[in-house]
């Protein structure tokens, strides 16, 4: 190789680093907020790599082991106050948009929307679950083991399944759900 090739690669190379660099730390950091053994001991610490990453998130935030939060579109991800987000949940929120897509095409060069998530004060994402970009998750919502949730889901109310459904709204206090009628009636003392 000439040297004046080598000279030109090696300037080339220092854009390309500073242009990577932050998508290298960010990925570092989801490894952290994932896996690392130090969120035992620190159970704030992947609410941290997450906020650096930038998810806007709320205070009493717990987010469970292996959670994956799209990380190179962060910032359009938003978990307000005391959301639990169990293990091996994933949220998105981006999307591919497949309107020129054809045979014989690459996949990978259709372009990536964003779209932004929202999980309310109070919800709970179950184990396991998946959240697709666009959906908003209600106040005080908890969603079932497994579920993939595609639409939005209105607050106080229970929604598991693939694709996500209502299963039935949360009581208020003083009721109960009644298995039987399927309704919520109030408490007889």
């Amino acid at each position: 190789m000439k040297p004046q090739v080598l000279i030109r690669k090696a300037f080339n190379f220092i854009p390309f680093l500073v242009h990577h660099l932050p998508f290298v730390f960010k990925w570092w950091l989801l490894n952290i907020a994932r896996r690392s053994p130090w969120c035992h001991m620190f159970l704030t610490l992947p609410n941290l790599c997450w906020k650096i990453c930038g998810v806007k998130m709320g205070k009493n935030v717990r987010i469970g082991q292996d959670v994956y939060l799209d990380v190179n579109y962060a910032r359009y991800i938003t978990i307000e106050d005391d959301v639990w987000i169990a293990s091996h949940a994933a949220v998105f929120a981006h999307r591919r948009i497949m309107d020129d897509y054809h045979v014989g095409d690459r996949y990978k060069n259709c372009e990536q929307k964003p779209r932004p998530v929202l999980i309310k004060k109070g919800a709970c994402v179950g184990i396991g679950s998946l959240v697709t970009p666009g959906v908003t998750i209600g106040e005080g919502s908890v969603i079932g083991a497994g579920a993939v949730v595609v639409k939005d889901i209105p607050d106080w109310c229970l929604a598991a399944g693939s694709p996500c459904k209502v299963m039935r709204e949360l009581p208020k206090k003083g009721y109960r759900y009644n298995k039987e009628t399927k309704q919520n009636e109030p408490i007889s003392e």
